[in-house]
């Protein structure tokens, strides 16, 4: 296997590959002085924040036509996929991985725009429910076609193999992110040494 140029990153006498200079730049002075990996790994963490926050503008500014956001879209398909059971307040929250307080923002916004009801359990009165409106079934149409389009658009000239490229380094990424967030095990407790006699110490 031919190793990397530790400065371009590119195989030895291939083309050097794209780097951000500014992205470069920037990690130098937040991370100092420091060895080749530590600078590299810092590189390519700062790369993957500034990327996913360009593409989380670029995509929210393609649905806000619509009145739309990437969160208020992902509750608006929450909803029509749990139809057959109506969501809650605190199984929305969960299960988009925000605090309630976020998920009652969310749904006030778009109940405001009448593409959500919020609706009260018979058998509880206490819970609400929130249930898609027929506006905002043809909103979601809207946004999904939109945000499809917008999918495209960013990956520009990506073609299908760079795109499985990165599925796989970003897989491979997130589980070393989650390796490395897990706490380590508990350290098992020494063995005591026992002697010919039987007794330990």
């Amino acid at each position: 296997m031919t190793e990397p140029n530790v400065t371009t990153g590119a195989a030895i006498g291939a083309p050097p590959l794209e780097r951000d200079p500014l992205v470069r730049e920037k990690v130098a002075r937040i991370v100092g002085p420091a060895d080749a990996r530590t600078l590299l790994a810092a590189e390519t963490a700062a790369n993957l924040v500034k990327t996913y926050n360009l593409l989380h503008d670029a995509l929210n500014a393609a649905l806000g036509p619509l009145d739309l956001s990437l969160a208020k879209l992902n509750l608006l398909v929450l909803l029509r996929d749990s139809e057959s059971e109506a969501g809650s307040m605190c199984q929305l929250s969960q299960r988009m991985s925000v605090t309630p307080t976020n998920v009652t923002r969310l749904v006030d916004g778009l109940e405001k725009a009448g593409l959500v009801r919020r609706i009260r359990q018979r058998s509880d009165r206490r819970v609400l429910h929130v249930e898609l409106s027929e506006r905002g079934r043809s909103r979601l149409d809207a946004g999904l076609a939109e945000y499809r389009e917008a999918v495209r658009r960013v990956c520009g000239t990506l073609d299908d193999t760079d795109c499985f490229a990165m599925i796989s380094l970003m897989t491979r990424f997130r589980t070393n992110l989650l390796a490395a967030a897990s706490p380590a095990p508990p350290a098992k407790p020494a063995r005591k040494a026992v002697h010919a006699t039987g007794s330990a110490q």
